[in-house]
């Protein structure tokens, strides 16, 4: 039973996970002044990784390099893929020491 119970509950997490869904629209500037809109992205056929953090979070700091790769990945594989790693704790200037 406990079996059947799992799969059915995996069964319904995987449906729907494929399910469509529709994504935020918003805009930001980046430090460098430039804005971007995702509506604008995604419209123009990018998949994009949005990644939340911190300057001083040691888990983010540890995964940014992850993050690139797989974006470098998915891009080296002729996919339009970009990523956005977004702070709304830091100003730009920090962040810009972060990079």
């Amino acid at each position: 039973m406990k079996k059947f119970f799992t799969l059915i509950t995996f069964m319904a997490v995987f449906h729907f996970s494929l399910m469509s869904q529709t994504a935020l629209d918003f805009t930001f500037t980046d430090t460098n002044g430039n804005t971007h809109q995702m509506q604008d992205a995604l419209d123009q056929g990018y998949i994009i990784l949005l990644d939340f953090f911190f300057v001083d979070c040691p888990p983010c700091q540890e995964s940014a390099p992850e993050l690139k790769a797989i974006t470098e990945d998915y891009t080296d594989q002729g996919k339009n893929m970009i990523m956005w790693s977004l702070s709304d704790r830091d100003d730009d200037a920090y962040i810009e020491t972060f990079k």
